[in-house]
C-alpha cells in the first residue's frame, strides 16, 4: 500500500527520527553518537562464518557465568556446524571497537517503555545476550587477523543494542 506524502509530512517525520537516532549518545560513559563516526571508522553489515562445536559442560559454564540465561534450553546438537551471520555495525572509537546492533522492537508508545529495565528485559527475552556472544566471537576473530597485538582487554569496547523506536537524541 502506497502512502500519500504530497505535503512531505512523512518525510519530515522520518528525517526528524533519523536525526534523533544519529545524535543519541551511546551511553553516559561512552558519549559518542553515530553522527560522530567517520566513514573510515566503521564497518557496515560484516558477514561472518566460523565453525562451531560445543560441549554440554561449556553451555553449563556459560549459564553459571550468567552469559546465558539459566532457563535457556540448548542441546549440544544445536551447537555443531557452521555459524554464519551479519553484524549490523562495527565502530572504531578511540582505540576500541564496538559492536552495534539495530533493534526495531516496539516496547510501547512512550519513552518510559525504553527505560534501562525494559531494555534489559527485552535483551533477555529475545536472547540478544546469546547473539552478543556470537558477534563477539566473530569480531574477535576479525580483529585477531588484522591487529597483531589484539587483545580483548585493550581493543573490545562493548556492545550497543540500539532500540531505534526509543532513541530521541
Amino acid at each position: 500500500m502506497a502512502v500519500d506524502d504530497t505535503d512531505g509530512e512523512w518525510r519530515k517525520i522520518l528525517c526528524g527520527w533519523f536525526k534523533d537516532i544519529v545524535t543519541t549518545p551511546m551511553s553516559e560513559q561512552i558519549p559518542f553518537t553515530l553522527a560522530d563516526v567517520d566513514r573510515s571508522k566503521r564497518l557496515d553489515e560484516m558477514e561472518f562464518h566460523f565453525p562451531v562445536a560445543a560441549t554440554q559442560s561449556f553451555i553449563e559454564e556459560l549459564k553459571a557465568s550468567n552469559i546465558l540465561s539459566q532457563n535457556m534450553r540448548l542441546q549440544v546438537e544445536q551447537l555443531k556446524g557452521m555459524m554464519t551471520g551479519y553484524i549490523d555495525l562495527i565502530v572504531a572509537h578511540g582505540d576500541r571497537y564496538y559492536l552495534i546492533d539495530y533493534k526495531s522492537n516496539d516496547l510501547g508508545p512512550s519513552q518510559t517503555h525504553y527505560s534501562s529495565e525494559e531494555l534489559t528485559e527485552a535483551v533477555k527475552h529475545h536472547l540478544y545476550d546469546l547473539q552478543y556472544l556470537i558477534y563477539f566471537v566473530a569480531l574477535n576473530r576479525y580483529l585477531t587477523q588484522r591487529l597483531p597485538d589484539d587483545s580483548y582487554a585493550s581493543h573490545f569496547g562493548g556492545v550497543f543494542y540500539l532500540f531505534l523506536r526509543g532513541m530521541d537524541g
